[in-house]
């Protein structure tokens, strides 16, 4: 690919410096390239299949490896690092999908030549500010992706293969440009057009203050809603908190320690964009206020990290006192009696359902709640440690709660408050189903009606069917998108049936639709039909791969979670 790239220096010139291509030359000279790749044996095993043939090992890492790489491109950290992409399982995801897309750049015959992916390299990574790309930026990504073991070759094949998915989107998707200027109108026209409507308000409030509340009804109320007061199964647990603010001084030194820690926090700031980081006006920080956030990130982590290896170690000694005798009277007994020996402190939750989960643990994981209701007195003790979201937290079973009805007696003021609320919501969708039912057959009357009945009504400014635009003076009980498509359902001079929303409802009616002027038309049209064929396109090329998906039956044995650098 360089060898091109020194071919063709002036052309490249108007993307990146002659110093640039001096680092490309030197990074990814054969000569130059660390090891890597495999031998033999990742070429013939087999880790899955894909269209009834085989994916072997090497294709399958190769793929995992382009996909880490884009999840540090585009977030500025790892995808192992961050809870949320675990908890999804990003990268097995995407690996997948990886892999039928670099095997249909085969079967479409895209090959991608060396300027393509000098331009690509160049042009990703060109600071936002300048637009050039220069060696220290090239320094700071290698010197990340060499920690973990990658080399310039997989990041060479990354590019060529992201410039590639680019070549393939644009063939998948080409019949989604193929849509005729006049089709493109219509859609312009119709988004264009504007909804002149009036809304009469059934607020909730008007309604709950007509509710008669006497203590036989409050209690007829909740014999017939008794299952709405049952409290589910509790549990709560007694655990041990190893939260990172504790191992703040060992991050600090550890930060210390990184000679290029002000490279990965430029490279960081410079992925992210100097937009990233807002303070509370909303206005972005300046670029050192965010890379001292960036830097405090850096320090949560490296804490959460000495957080995370002294909860394994006191896990190791709670897994050989979890094998004596537990004691009914306290499941817990063993973490608490290790917590004291240490001198730590055991706390006792809140009693918490397997739906909610302890709110003394925050940040913990969705599937972690359901697994703490496995735990039983005879099985109390849970060995594995529980990441939080700013602290690591070990956990044992205090007790179980059975579920039980609360009783009235315990809860009367809030049955009281549902009781009013139920009666007020059947009083509004009443009062606004007579109206909406009145008004349908003389809709002329709708304004009139709705004066004689002392009904707040409220006459919107036209607004288009686009969702994306506001609605003014739109009263804050009312939800735009309940509105719009109410509207967008009507014809001119319809009534709407009655709208409940969580706060009352609403009855609209449509005035007129006024359609725009074919000036507007004309301005706008140019760049929307570019814009629509690109959408078109997309919807054309999301339709394909999802085809493709069904079609390949994609099976991927990866669950050892096999080193990558087999």
């Amino acid at each position: 690919m360089f060898t091109h790239i020194r071919r063709h220096q002036k052309w490249l010139w108007i993307f990146i410096s002659a110093a640039v291509i001096i680092s490309f030359v030197w990074y990814f000279n054969p000569n130059q390239q660390m090891g890597g790749g495999g031998g033999a044996g990742t070429e013939r095993a087999h880790v899955g299949s894909m269209y009834g043939e085989p994916i072997t090992q090497r294709e399958y890492w190769n793929a995992r490896r382009e996909v880490e790489m884009d999840y540090l491109f585009r977030y500025g950290k790892w995808a192992d690092e961050d809870e949320f992409a675990r908890q999804m399982g990003t990268v097995p995801l995407e690996t997948r999908r990886r892999l039928l897309l670099t095997r249909k750049l085969k079967d479409y015959g895209i090959q991608v030549d060396d300027r393509a992916t000098a331009e690509w390299i160049s042009t990703f990574f060109a600071d936002r500010e300048t637009k050039q790309f220069n060696r220290q930026t090239l320094d700071r990504i290698m010197e990340l992706l060499s920690r973990k073991r990658m080399t310039q070759a997989d990041f060479e094949r990354y590019a060529r293969n992201q410039v590639g998915i680019q070549h393939l989107a644009a063939v998948a998707g080409a019949p989604g440009k193929l849509i005729p200027p006049q089709e493109a109108e219509r859609a312009l026209r119709q988004e264009h057009e504007k909804i002149d409507t009036k809304v009469v308000l059934f607020p909730l409030t008007n309604f709950v203050a007509k509710v008669q509340v006497t203590p036989e009804a409050v209690a007829n109320y909740y014999t017939n809603a008794m299952a709405r007061y049952r409290l589910p199964e509790r549990m709560q647990l007694s655990y041990v908190a190893f939260p990172a603010s504790n191992y703040f001084a060992q991050a600090e030194q550890r930060m210390a320690s990184e000679t290029n820690l002000n490279q990965q926090i430029d490279l960081v700031y410079t992925q992210r964009g100097a937009n990233f980081y807002t303070g509370p006006d909303g206005q972005p920080l300046t670029a050192e206020a965010a890379k001292q956030k960036i830097r405090e990130e850096i320090r949560e982590g490296f804490a959460m990290n000495e957080a995370r290896k002294t909860a394994y170690a006191f896990a190791n000694d709670l897994e050989a006192a979890a094998q004596t005798q537990p004691d009914p009277g306290n499941p817990a007994a063993p973490l608490e009696q290790l917590a004291a020996n240490k001198g730590l402190n055991a706390q006792v939750t809140q009693p918490f359902s397997q739906f909610e989960g302890p709110s003394e643990i925050q940040g913990m994981p969705d599937d972690a709640g359901r697994a703490l209701f496995m735990l039983t007195p005879e099985s109390p003790i849970r060995v594995e440690p529980i990441i939080g979201e700013t602290g690591i937290y070990m956990v044992a079973l205090k007790r179980k709660l059975p579920s039980e009805v609360q009783t009235l007696d315990a809860i009367r003021e809030r049955v009281t408050e549902d009781f009013k609320r139920g009666e007020g919501l059947k009083l509004a969708r009443e009062t606004a189903t007579a109206f909406a039912t009145a008004v349908s057959n003389a809709p002329t009357n709708f304004e009139s009606a709705a004066q004689q009945q002392g009904l707040t009504l409220v006459n919107l400014p036209p607004f288009s069917r686009d969702a994306s635009a506001p609605i003014e003076n739109l009263p804050p009980t009312l939800d735009s998108g309940a509105v719009r498509s109410s509207a967008m359902e009507l014809s001119e001079g319809e009534v709407s049936s009655y709208i409940p929303t969580r706060e009352g409802g609403f009855v609209l009616t449509v005035e007129k639709v006024i359609p725009p002027t074919n000036e507007e038309i004309q301005s706008e049209l140019p760049k929307f039909v570019e814009d629509f064929r690109r959408r078109r396109a997309g919807e054309a090329f999301s339709d394909w791969f999802a085809k493709e998906m069904q079609l390949a039956q994609l099976t991927v044995n990866d669950g050892s979670e096999q080193s990558a650098e087999q």
